[in-house]
C-alpha cells in the first residue's frame, strides 16, 4: 500500500496571524481507533523560507515534499505504521503516524537522522489508542480540497 495515496482532506486555520494547513489521510478513516496502532508517532521538521502567511515558500515546499516521501515510505514499508497526515505552519511541519511498533519507528527515524544530517528534526511517541489526534486535528471532514489549497499556497 502506498502511504501517500490518500485520498487526502485539507483544511486551514489561522493561528497567531499565520495559516496552519492540515492534511488528513482519509484512506485511514475505516481504521480510526484500531488499537493495534495505538502509538502516535510525530516527527517535526522546521522550515526557514516562509511566505507572509507563515506557509513555506516554493523551495521549502519542495524540500518538505521530498522529505515526506522518504519518511512515509520508510516508516510504512512493513505495514506496522500508517501515515495519518501533516500540519504545517509557524515554521514547522508535523508528520503524524500511527504505529503498532513505535520502537521500530524510532529506529527508522534515527537512521534518517544519520543519513540526512538534519539535527533539527524532533521525534515523539504518545499513547493515542482512540486516535484523538487524527479525529480532532487531522479529521478528514474539515476542509478544503487539494486544488483549492494549491491556489492559496501559490498566492
Amino acid at each position: 500500500m502506498d502511504p501517500l495515496q490518500g485520498p487526502w482532506s485539507v483544511s486551514e486555520e489561522t493561528v497567531r496571524g499565520e495559516v496552519v494547513v492540515t492534511r488528513g489521510n482519509e484512506g485511514l478513516a475505516k481504521r480510526v481507533g484500531d488499537e493495534r496502532f495505538a502509538a502516535l508517532v510525530t516527527i517535526t521538521m522546521p522550515y526557514r523560507g516562509k511566505r507572509a502567511n507563515g506557509q513555506p515558500n516554493g523551495d521549502e515546499q519542495c524540500r518538505l515534499k521530498a522529505f515526506e516521501e522518504v519518511l512515509a515510505i520508510s516508516m510504512c514499508e512493513d505495514g506496522s505504521t500508517l501515515f495519518a497526515g501533516t500540519a504545517t505552519g509557524g515554521g514547522l511541519r508535523d508528520f503524524h503516524f500511527y504505529s503498532a511498533r513505535p520502537e521500530r519507528s524510532r529506529r527508522i527515524f534515527q537512521r534518517i537522522l544519520e543519513l540526512m544530517c538534519c539535527p533539527m528534526l524532533q521525534f515523539s511517541i504518545e499513547d493515542d489508542p482512540s486516535w484523538a489526534t487524527f479525529r480532532r486535528r487531522l479529521c478528514p471532514s474539515r476542509g478544503l480540497d487539494e486544488a483549492k489549497l494549491s491556489d492559496k499556497m501559490r498566492g
